[in-house]
């Protein structure tokens, strides 16, 4: 019989065992054949291996990619990320309800073009102290050009990659007017 070692990367992982009932029954260029088959073997059982490491990557890329669809998505608040140009990269469903647009018709548009130059000149300071690297919160009236005005309270983070280069910002605001209107309400029965 005949052991042949079935490596990757330099590594044994396995053998390929030949049997036989005869002693020597293989001549010299047969086993170099052998040997050259097992690597082909070894090469075609790595290849297996690495591709199936690969689809079960994509799968729980996949998997977080919805599940982190379904968080923004349940958020009753808008959530979006912005890329250093001022464009939506990802935005929730809530963009939706405030601004009639579909998420997929947000992605690529700036900021400008959304919310109305109002609401941008309101805005604009405060994403582009973020855009420098400072987490802003802010409460603010916005006068949006879709869906009306609105009383929000805004939460500004940058996003760095592990360099410290921004690569974005992400944006939750949530819609306070209901509040600021009892506030207002109480604040007149005060007076």
């Amino acid at each position: 019989s005949v052991v042949l070692p079935l490596m990757a990367n330099g590594r044994v992982f396995g053998a390929l065992n030949i049997y036989s009932s005869e002693i020597d029954p293989f001549s010299k260029d047969e086993i170099n054949m052998l040997n050259e088959l097992a690597g082909d073997f070894a090469y075609g059982i790595s290849s297996i291996r690495l591709r199936a490491a690969h689809l079960k990557a994509e799968d729980q890329v996949r998997d977080r990619e919805q599940e982190l669809r379904l968080v923004m998505n349940t958020v009753p608040a808008l959530i979006s990320y912005i890329d250093l140009e001022f464009r939506y990269r990802r935005v929730n469903a809530c963009y939706e309800h405030w601004f009639g647009l579909m998420p997929q018709d947000m992605e690529g548009r700036h900021i400008r073009d959304v919310i109305g130059d109002a609401a941008w000149q309101v805005a604009r300071p405060r994403l582009e102290r973020a855009m420098s690297g400072e987490t802003v919160t802010y409460e603010e009236h916005m006068p949006y050009l879709m869906g009306g005005s609105r009383w929000v309270w805004t939460t500004i983070v940058p996003d760095c990659d592990t360099t410290g280069r921004m690569r974005g910002i992400v944006a939750l605001v949530t819609d306070i007017t209901e509040r600021k209107q009892a506030e207002e309400k109480i604040q007149q029965l005060l007076n």
